[in-house]
């Protein structure tokens, strides 16, 4: 059948538990970045699962893709956060963050193609 509700999807659940690390990773940073490199680190990371949530809650196969596809930005985006943090030495070793924030990437992007492929039908 499908998922009947937002935290059925595998997508979600992963981005979450992404988000969930981050805020616990991110308290380790130096106070000067915590109005700024922290903030969008956060704010990349709760997006991804809070799109997730937004585009489930739409009825078009379009919207839902739309959103899913911020969802993928976001994800991405995350990646980029991570990169550059880790090289600037901030935070304890972002390892297996930086791998399960690619492994969110890649959930969202097979859930906005299935989502696109069911639009075409």
């Amino acid at each position: 059948m499908g998922a009947k509700s937002y935290e059925d999807v595998i997508a979600w659940q992963v981005s979450h538990k992404v988000t969930l690390a981050v805020y616990q990773w991110t308290r380790g940073f130096p106070r000067e970045e915590w109005y700024g490199m922290v903030q969008q680190i956060r704010r990349a990371a709760s997006s991804v699962p809070a799109n997730i949530v937004e585009g489930f809650a739409r009825r078009k196969p379009y919207d839902k893709a739309r959103l899913y596809n911020i969802a993928e930005g976001s994800a991405d985006e995350l990646g980029y956060w991570i990169r550059l943090a880790s090289e600037m030495g901030y935070g304890e070793d972002p390892g297996p963050l930086r791998e399960q924030a690619k492994s969110a990437a890649q959930l969202v992007r097979r859930l906005t193609d299935a989502t696109l492929a069911r639009a075409h039908l």
